[in-house]
């Protein structure tokens, strides 16, 4: 037959009352400590009110901060979204249904290669990556793939051509780039991400190879080293 089990607790010392105790004043149980419990609120409190008030009532505190919410809410009041309205498509795109995800196929760069992956996206906007289970080449993705989509919506991402720090056009950019190609004693240098993919590397070392001062450098391993270069040139 099924019995009761009986816990059979150590018994407590005749002369201590408490085995356990809140914070360390608790278990120390100085004068200051048995003080400071025997305020209602703690130090500083009471002088928020006035300085002939010794005590503040749980009332006048309780209005204090009451008054301080309410401020608060008029404050944040200009931090709600802006009201919009909803336009339908005059063409609607294909395949893209309002509320309904889209999924497609694509991959992240790495150090190693590239990490195949699903991307979710809703009217556009991707939202979320997933492994694609159905290459072949796929182990799951880590912290760093999954956090990718966060560089989509970075405030600092860049989002225009810049020279020397100002505003310029992608027409600018290629015509210096063409003008650097044509000059045999040009010093040229690059600066990619911390991963690049393989066709990056063969259009810029192709292009300024010829070059007596050309360098590549990423950010991840400072300098590129010979074995990327026969890769990307096999007589290197």
């Amino acid at each position: 037959p099924m019995s009761k089990r009986i816990w059979q607790h150590p018994e407590v010392p005749a002369g201590e009352t408490t085995v356990s105790w809140r914070s360390l004043g608790q278990l120390e149980d100085t004068p200051e400590f048995r003080s400071w419990m025997e305020r209602e609120f703690p130090q500083g409190v009471a002088e928020m009110d006035n300085e002939e008030d010794a005590e503040t009532s749980r009332r006048s505190f309780l209005k204090l901060m009451g008054a301080s919410t309410a401020l608060a809410g008029f404050g944040m009041a200009a931090c709600r979204r802006p009201e919009s309205y909803i336009v339908p498509y005059n063409k609607a795109p294909e395949w893209i249904i309002p509320g309904k995800a889209t999924y497609y196929a694509s991959s992240r760069p790495s150090a190693t290669g590239a990490v195949p992956l699903v991307v979710t996206t809703f009217e556009g906007r991707p939202t979320k990556v997933a492994p694609n289970t159905l290459h072949p080449d796929t182990s799951g993705t880590d912290a760093f793939t999954q956090a990718s989509i966060l560089d989509l919506y970075s405030p600092s991402r860049s989002r225009k051509v810049l020279k020397q720090g100002k505003p310029s056009s992608r027409a600018e950019f290629e015509t210096a780039l063409a003008a650097l190609a044509a000059d045999k004693a040009a010093k040229v240098g690059f600066v990619f991400g911390e991963f690049s993919m393989s066709f990056r590397w063969r259009m810029c070392i192709k292009t300024y190879s010829h070059m007596t001062r050309f360098l590549v450098v990423d950010q991840f391993n400072k300098r590129i080293d010979k074995s990327k270069l026969g890769i990307c040139i096999p007589s290197f």
